[in-house]
């Protein structure tokens, strides 16, 4: 946003303005400021990598939506990541998958891949 002076004969002449002579400009529209933020995303995917001991990690998926079969998507990733995996509950009773070694970036293009979201959708945290 911008300020503009009410009156920029007065403006420039007086110099000691105050803020209520100034109208705040982008404020006129209807927009929402987040609108374009969100860009129509329900959610957002988060895929963690947590480093337990040693060489050793670990994968989490989160913020998937309910209406995926969790085990099909976990066999799957198994299967082709040549790791294991497990469907487990969070705390607030959210279902994640956890799957064992660094499989961040065979899980992002997996996802993309298969449609279950977009690349944009996606936050990676971790190594």
């Amino acid at each position: 946003f911008f300020l503009l002076p009410t009156n920029p004969q007065t403006a420039h002449a007086n110099p000691s303005t105050t803020m209520a002579d100034f109208t705040i400009q982008n404020l006129a529209t209807a927009e929402d400021a987040f609108e374009e933020a969100d860009e129509g995303y329900s959610s957002r995917i988060t895929v963690s990598i947590q480093q337990r001991t040693g060489r050793k990690s670990t994968t989490l998926i989160e913020g998937l939506d309910p209406e995926f079969n969790f085990n099909k998507i976990l066999k799957y990733m198994r299967k082709n990541f040549r790791c294991n995996g497990a469907v487990v509950k969070s705390k607030t009773g959210e279902e994640i998958i956890l799957l064992q070694g660094n499989q961040g970036d065979d899980v992002i293009s997996f996802m993309v891949d298969m449609n279950i979201c977009k690349k944009e959708q996606i936050i990676r945290k971790g190594i």
